[in-house]
């Protein structure tokens, strides 16, 4: 798959491209390092919600079992995915827009051209992320300290490795109308500010990633 999003898409742009891609990897596993803590409250609450009064009890609790790092439970999985992830995002939304322009005659960078094309990088980054989520998952909501490689041997022993991709449909679920959301809501925002010369060029970045993360996950949280 990777092959084929480079020979395809990546490998004929330019330079920007690559750095697009470079600074989306980092930025990536920022946000990962950054997030992770709540992540970890979110999927132990829905997991056992009986069992925590709220966030902050849910965190105070993983400190009181391994300390701070307890907060950081689960988070090798998704930092290793961090960097392909974005850059499946990044290829599979310029695949998308390539696909929506040629196949619908929609403007890809706006409108409903650029929330189908949004879509479908939904279904590049469903595959990638799949396996890092459900071995997050599995350490996360382990009744004992559980590694890497633990919850990689419980998953094999459970559904061999196949089962990696346990919940594949519900990723896709969210992945689809999330990328959707998250493409519109990103070039909307950055649209709308672009003109304000006092806004510093970053901070236009962060404002309009900020508001494609909210719009994003306030969608397709269910999933």
């Amino acid at each position: 798959a990777y092959v084929f999003l480079f020979l395809i898409y990546i490998m004929p742009q330019q330079k920007k491209t690559w750095i697009e891609l470079s600074g989306g990897a980092c930025g990536g596993v920022a946000m990962v390092l950054t997030t992770h803590p709540l992540d970890l409250a979110k999927t132990q609450m829905q997991a056992n919600p009986s069992a925590y009064r709220g966030v902050m009890d849910c965190l105070k609790q993983n400190m009181a079992v391994e300390g701070p790092r307890g907060l950081y439970r689960g988070v090798l999985p998704p930092t290793l995915v961090a960097a392909p992830y974005q850059a499946s995002a990044f290829a599979g939304y310029g695949i998308g827009q390539q696909l929506v322009s040629s196949a619908t005659g929609l403007d890809s960078t706006k409108g409903f051209g650029q929330m189908l094309a949004g879509g479908i990088s939904g279904f590049f980054t469903t595959t990638v992320i799949c396996p890092g989520e459900r071995i997050k998952v599995v350490i996360q909501t382990s009744k004992e300290p559980l590694g890497l490689g633990g919850a990689m041997s419980r998953i094999s022993a459970e559904g061999g490795i196949s089962s990696l991709f346990r919940g594949w449909e519900a990723t896709l679920g969210r992945e689809v109308p999330g990328g959707m959301v998250y493409w519109a809501c990103y070039n909307t925002s950055r649209q709308a500010i672009e003109p304000v010369q006092s806004v510093p060029s970053s901070m236009k970045e962060l404002f309009g990633g900020g508001m494609a993360g909210v719009g994003d996950w306030g969608f397709s949280l269910p999933a």
